[in-house]
């Protein structure tokens, strides 16, 4: 997949330029179609598995707190890492992805204060009980 610049996307901010692109705070997104949106746009796309935690808003925090920890132990993981994960472990899981889409409330959308100003977008994991498999 070629990788296309989000700054040449309409907007003046990473959440203008998402919603430009059909993704919006509070939207239920399919986390494969936010895998693509981190390979096309190289946006940071970073799923919690705590609801306080993402609320808070504070990702960048978030994530200074916890370099220290193990990225499979986090209360948080990147889109890529736990596709990558969930496929190695399970060898079905792209084909139930498929027939029951796993979807991701968005919470936030910003911006890192690193060197390139990485776009990123934290999303709320659903609980293995609300998941329909």
């Amino acid at each position: 997949m070629k990788r296309k610049n989000l700054d040449q996307i309409e907007g003046a901010t990473p959440e203008e330029k998402l919603a430009h692109l059909g993704v919006n705070i509070g939207d239920q997104v399919d986390i494969r179609d936010l895998n693509i949106l981190h390979d096309r746009y190289g946006v940071q796309v970073v799923l919690y598995f705590e609801e306080d935690l993402v609320r808070k808003g504070r990702y960048e925090q978030d994530l200074a707190e916890h370099a220290h920890v193990p990225v499979y132990e986090r209360p948080f993981i990147e889109v890529g890492t736990f596709l990558g994960f969930a496929g190695e472990s399970d060898p079905t899981f792209a084909q139930r992805l498929i027939d029951f889409p796993l979807l991701i409330q968005v919470i936030g959308i910003g911006q890192l204060s690193d060197r390139e100003k990485t776009p990123y977008l934290t999303g709320l994991m659903p609980f293995v009980d609300e998941i329909e498999w």
